[in-house]
């Protein structure tokens, strides 16, 4: 949480400010003391809500789904540049899933954020690195 100039108030320096003085001024300063202080406190909570969301990660379930969709990307590109797919497909599905690692940050795809799980799904569905294929039709030209 972030810390706050705002100095709190005691609940009874305001009772004794507006009703023992009747002083409005003072009121209303200690209302817009309390609002500047609920305010603070309402973005700490969203920072501390958008911390938690990358804390949980995806299940199980997830994890082999997106495994299943680099494999299948990995097809779809053997596929595309006439690769043979049982020779480089490991190679492909090797380097999608490394392009996916080091944009989240993590070492394994169960590590992955819950939030960010349709994300990566596109990522992998976008996936493209013709650099790779070259390199790959270089393997089999030797």
């Amino acid at each position: 949480m972030t810390e706050s100039n705002i100095t709190p108030i005691r609940p009874e320096e305001a009772e004794y400010a507006v009703i023992q003085r009747g002083d409005m001024q003072q009121f209303a300063r200690y209302v817009g003391q309390l609002a500047a202080t609920v305010t603070a406190l309402q973005r700490d909570m969203e920072t501390i809500k958008r911390e938690n969301a990358m804390r949980i990660t995806i299940n199980h379930q997830q994890a082999k789904a997106l495994t299943q969709k680099m494999r299948e990307r990995a097809g779809q590109i053997c596929e595309r540049y006439s690769l043979d797919e049982k020779k480089h497909g490991a190679a492909i599905r090797g380097a999608i899933r490394r392009a996916v690692l080091s944009e989240y940050g993590i070492q394994d795809v169960h590590d992955l954020p819950l939030g960010c799980f349709e994300e990566a799904r596109a990522q992998i569905a976008a996936y493209s690195n013709y650099a790779l294929v070259r390199k790959r039709r270089e393997v089999d030209a030797k």
